[in-house]
């Protein structure tokens, strides 16, 4: 039988993550939504779309390293 190594996250710290890209989701719709409302800020609201969405990728980078077969 061949061994595996452990899993680099534990279901909490995945489940943190999960909530974390929702909340990077919620964040740049409220972002978007203000913009289509003419909001008067529209440099501030594109810089908060662009680091909600940076964050969110790191985030579903990390969930998809985790599940890479070396960690599994």
């Amino acid at each position: 039988m061949e061994q595996t190594a452990p899993l680099t996250t534990s279901p909490r710290s995945e489940c943190q993550r999960l909530l974390e890209i929702a909340r990077c989701e919620r964040e740049i719709a409220a972002a978007e939504d203000a913009l289509r409302g003419n909001h008067r800020d529209v440099v501030g609201l594109c810089l908060a779309i662009s680091d909600w969405s940076v964050e969110r990728r790191i985030l579903e980078q990390q969930t998809l390293r985790a599940f890479e077969p070396q960690n599994l």
